[in-house]
């Protein structure tokens, strides 16, 4: 899904009216939806219009984790930058981005198993094409209540 379809989305779902899109060919088309729009909501919104490279960048939906996983991230140390899980259900932190080596994730130096913790994070799977950076969790992720 491209950026520009999830600021429509943001917009319906928050009642936004009125709003400028840049088109293609550099002119501008206006998509009108009947809802009310405070100033702040407006002006968080409309900063984004005229940037077309924000517009056409791939949305990405934000990551679920659950309290204690974002909890979790926030205090792993800084020096780890990347989470990944083996083939066997372990999950580890990497200083560097690890490579998939077999059934493992290599890494030249600096990994840890965070063992205590594997029962969560369960969207992290040894099938993953990459790793998961932990800072771009961090900077795109939704907190879901626990059950």
């Amino acid at each position: 899904m491209e950026k520009k379809m999830s600021i429509i989305e943001h917009l319906i779902k928050n009642r936004h009216r009125n709003t400028f899109m840049s088109s293609e060919n550099g002119k501008k088309c206006e998509m009108s939806i009947n809802f009310n729009l405070t100033k702040e909501e407006y002006d968080d919104i409309s900063k984004h219009f005229d940037n077309k490279d924000y517009l056409l960048n791939e949305y990405k939906e934000p990551i679920k984790l659950s309290k204690d996983e974002f909890i979790i991230l926030k205090n792993i140390d800084e020096k780890y930058q990347w989470i990944a899980r083996d083939i066997s259900g372990n999950l580890y932190v990497y200083k560097n981005k690890p490579f998939k080596d077999g059934n493992v994730w290599g890494c030249v130096e600096g990994f840890v198993r965070i063992e205590l913790f594997e029962h969560l994070f369960q969207f992290i799977k040894f099938e993953d094409e990459e790793p998961y950076n932990i800072q771009e969790l961090l900077d795109n992720y939704e907190v879901i209540e626990d059950e």
